[in-house]
């Protein structure tokens, strides 16, 4: 499968291959693309970093960020920069997984009403 290093590939990736709604059936569509992030927690200072989307689908995608300093359910917004748009992005961290290069995260939806997927690409 093709890696989509930009909004436009995603957009032409998710158009051939479509979106189920059978969880299972999900496809993952490979993803390099940078941006940045940010956490507030009650009571602690702000976290700001940089991520790299590298995979999405339907419920939502998975970044890799160098140093995590928040826990599963944290709340995180991210600001992509496709040209001279910004994408606006929030979601909620459902994993945290060491890898080699740093941490895995996935991302899902705040709430089942917003598609992480809609808010990427529209």
């Amino acid at each position: 499968m093709k890696v989509a290093r930009d909004f436009t590939t995603l957009k032409e990736c998710v158009s051939v291959w479509g979106l189920r709604e059978n969880r299972r059936e999900l496809p993952r569509y490979r993803v390099d693309i940078q941006g940045n992030y940010s956490v507030e927690q009650k009571g602690l200072p702000l976290i700001r970093g940089t991520c790299r989307i590298v995979d999405v689908n339907k419920e939502g995608f998975a970044v890799m960020i160098v140093n995590v300093q928040f826990h599963e359910g944290t709340t995180l917004h991210f600001q992509f920069f496709p040209g001279l748009n910004r994408i606006d992005v929030a979601g909620k961290a459902v994993y945290i997984d060491w890898e080699d290069d740093g941490y895995r995260v996935g991302i899902e939806s705040i709430t089942k009403k917003i598609d992480i997927m809609k808010q990427l690409l529209d």
